[in-house]
């Protein structure tokens, strides 16, 4: 699996995660690095890239994979994160999960037309 990082997510994100072998890249990262750029832009970015978006974006992003799934648009992905799953601050337990998504999910096509929520339980009881 190839990770699209959306600007909200910190570059040591995908930075750490290519480290540990994972193929990832943050969006601020590519030439649509300056923020506020397009929901749009960046979906059809990561599609182009056959790249998995990885978002806390869930307010914009859950309507427009709404409006893609209406539209029988493909994609290779979308992950959400709350806020309350897993603190955008919280930069090693962010890595921890999407290395475990990747080994769960390893094929480029795994995710493909898929929306999931990206949960953890580390530090819960």
């Amino acid at each position: 699996m190839k990770f699209c990082l959306d600007e909200q997510m910190s570059r040591r994100v995908a930075e750490q995660l290519r480290k540990k072998g994972c193929d990832a890249i943050a969006i601020t990262e590519t030439h649509l690095g300056h923020r506020n750029t397009p929901d749009e832009a960046v979906l059809s970015w990561a599609i182009l890239e056959r790249r998995a978006l990885v978002t806390y974006n869930i307010h914009d992003f859950a309507p427009l994979m709404a409006q893609m799934y209406a539209l029988g648009r493909e994609h290779w992905g979308v992950i959400l994160i709350s806020e309350r799953s897993i603190p955008q601050a919280e930069i090693g337990r962010q890595v921890s999960a999407l290395r475990r998504l990747a080994s769960r999910y390893p094929g480029q096509d795994d995710l493909q037309n898929i929306t999931l929520f990206l949960e953890t339980n580390e530090g819960r009881r």
